[in-house]
């Protein structure tokens, strides 16, 4: 992948999981964003999973694993991401 299509692709796929996560706030979100589209992915996608771990946020299994698979399009660490596997609800 050209470093064009892969900037498009994480910023594709960053901004609108940022958007869709409900836990944060609107100015957690503003602020996210604004980083992302200034190509600082790594910082607003660790942002992103300490928001979610501080607010103690619970997550659908199917937002925890597109929180996964953004984190490792970005190449965050996963440790980034791992606290938030405690807050995926039982059974879904």
């Amino acid at each position: 992948m050209r470093n064009r299509e892969r900037i498009e692709c994480i910023e594709n796929s960053l901004i609108p999981l940022i958007r869709r996560v409900p836990a944060l706030s609107d100015e957690d979100r503003k602020d996210m964003t604004e980083l992302a589209v200034h190509a600082e992915w790594g910082i607003a996608f660790e942002n992103m999973c300490a928001q979610l771990g501080e607010y103690d946020a619970v997550l659908t299994r199917e937002l925890h694993e597109e929180i996964v698979r953004v984190g490792r399009m970005c190449g965050v660490e996963p440790r980034t991401w791992e606290n938030l596997d405690e807050s995926v609800e039982q059974g879904r």
